[in-house]
């Protein structure tokens, strides 16, 4: 039988959503926008979600964009979000404009598709996180990738 854990969750607004899964079987929670916003004066937008979560001991979690990303002129700020284990304040998300294709232009910042209070804007996904220790060494195993990297696999193929 699969181990339970309990995801402690704090409204820290009376106005805050739960996280919550459209699926029982999806692997995030979403989250949800409480506040409409503005670009701030370093031109990101920040959503305030209301809540701050205390994680099970050996977890942290990754806050994703929401498929529905590729609807709206924005990207998450720091590409994915972590939240570790420690972290008891509120869980923002942030994202920064991103230029429009060809076609749909926009002359200012009030022109850009962006999430308004109500809407999911992200996911939370937990993960266990797994032991290590660093260990330097003088070599390492070859293997048939070596020291290929950025697009190596398609080269000659």
């Amino acid at each position: 039988m699969d181990e339970i854990n309990v995801l402690k969750i704090k409204k820290l607004r009376q106005d805050a959503i739960l996280p919550f899964r459209a699926h029982d079987n999806d692997a995030g929670w979403d989250l949800t926008a409480i506040e409409n916003v503005t670009p701030s004066e370093k031109g990101y937008f920040e959503y305030r979600t209301g809540l701050a979560i205390q994680l099970p001991t050996g977890y942290d979690a990754l806050i994703f964009p929401r498929s529905s990303i590729s609807n709206y002129d924005l990207v998450l700020a720091n590409g994915i979000g972590l939240v570790d284990e420690g972290y008891r304040g509120e869980l923002l998300i942030r994202f920064k404009p991103c230029l429009r294709s060809a076609g749909s232009p926009f002359n200012s910042v009030h022109d850009l598709r962006i999430y308004k209070k109500g809407d999911r804007i992200a996911q939370l996904v937990l993960r266990k996180r797994p032991l290590f220790i660093i260990q330097e060494v003088d070599s390492l195993s070859d293997s048939e990738r070596s020291s290929g990297g950025f697009g190596s696999t398609n080269i000659g193929g």
